[in-house]
């Protein structure tokens, strides 16, 4: 293999280590990206921040080469495509629709090589990338927005599905349970669960997906309202979390609960005060859920106020019917009561009677 450099110019190992730093900055307009055999990203230039709106510390080390794709990508299994084109013939070249860091799409031109150790075994991958979103063929454009699309169909049946529990369905538990199933798959998440709140704030009902019922049994007792899930109702605001354990409102995890690193938290409102709140977690193939995730679910969750407010509703109206009912059977049993005592009066004026005129 012929030398990169000129040993004249570059006396030592170190400067050609700066010189080669120096180059990764400066190709502002190129993503260099470089992985491990499994993906996980080592290397982190400048033109990749721009164009995929991470930091070097978001990325080395942390985050796999699959947290670039769309959720649909990531379930065609375009990133191991792209690995396994780059292992077998040596480089893979192709156009993707990834995702930055914000949600948001962008079109990338990709090329993708096997980086070897010096023994010759595969040591991981390097892919050069440059944003051709503006010049994308116009297939590429009708693809995103077919995938836009299906995303959109996929939101609009999640809420047809509450909607439609809500008017069938009056059981709070069963509503609450088909809307968490609904969120789950919506945003594509690997756990979900609806807490509902009293008025004091404290979880007072929790309804998981995804959970195996024996495991959320091993779990022990509801969460009260303290870590992430107490801040979610206390704060009425939705947040995006990368890392459960890096935020300081965490409380960590009960013994026996499943880890989780992403979350999605969105508060139930009903009547501007709060009253419970949708989470998921996990995003499957992907870092962190994205604004759109994050869309989706408060729409959603809007009808799991309405689904609340129906079912406490309806649950007030069986109450009254209820106590209507046990008070009409106490009057019955008390118009019983007074009929016997008066056929028992007359029955005995009667035997007084007959009895008197009896000489």
């Amino acid at each position: 293999m012929s030398k990169p450099f000129d040993d004249n110019t570059l006396r030592s190992p170190e400067e050609a280590v700066e010189f080669v730093a120096e180059i990764l900055e400066s190709a502002t307009e190129y993503a260099i990206i470089g992985t491990d055999r499994d993906g996980t990203i080592v290397l982190w230039n400048e033109g990749a921040r721009r164009i995929y709106g991470y930091t070097s510390e978001d990325m080395v080390g942390k985050a796999n080469f699959n947290i670039l794709h769309t959720p649909e990508g990531v379930a065609a299994k375009r990133p191991e495509r792209v690995l396994k084109g780059a292992l077998e013939d040596g480089k893979w070249d192709g156009t993707l629709i990834q995702t930055r860091k914000n949600g948001r799409r962008v079109a990338a031109s990709i090329t993708a090589t096997v980086r070897r150790d010096r023994a010759g075994d595969v040591a991981g991958f390097l892919l050069i990338a440059k944003d051709i979103s503006h010049s994308v063929p116009l297939s590429e454009e009708l693809k995103s927005s077919s995938e836009l699309l299906l995303r959109r169909n996929r939101e609009l049946a999640a809420v047809n599905t509450a909607i439609g529990t809500i008017s069938r369905d009056p059981d709070l538990a069963d509503v609450l349970q088909n809307i968490t199933d609904a969120a789950r798959e919506l945003v594509h998440s690997r756990y979900g669960a609806l807490g509902v709140a009293d008025e004091n704030g404290h979880i007072v009902q929790v309804i998981t997906s995804g959970m195996a019922p024996e495991d959320r049994t091993a779990i022990g007792p509801l969460p009260v309202g303290h870590g992430l899930l107490g801040a979610l109702v206390r704060d009425c605001k939705p947040f995006r979390i990368r890392e459960i354990a890096k935020d300081p409102r965490s409380h960590g995890f009960p013994e026996n609960h499943p880890r989780m690193t992403s979350r999605l938290g969105v508060p139930v409102v009903l009547k501007e005060k709060p009253v419970g709140g949708l989470y998921l977690s996990d995003k499957i193939g992907v870092g962190e859920f994205s604004p759109e995730d994050q869309d989706a679910i408060m729409l959603l969750a809007g009808h799991a106020a309405v689904a609340i407010e129906n079912a406490r509703l309806y649950g007030e109206v069986q109450a009254a019917r209820d106590e209507l009912r046990v008070r009409n059977e106490e009057l019955e049993e008390q118009y019983r009561r007074v009929q016997d005592a008066n056929r028992l009066k007359t029955e005995f004026l009667a035997n007084m009677s007959h009895e008197l005129r009896t000489p």
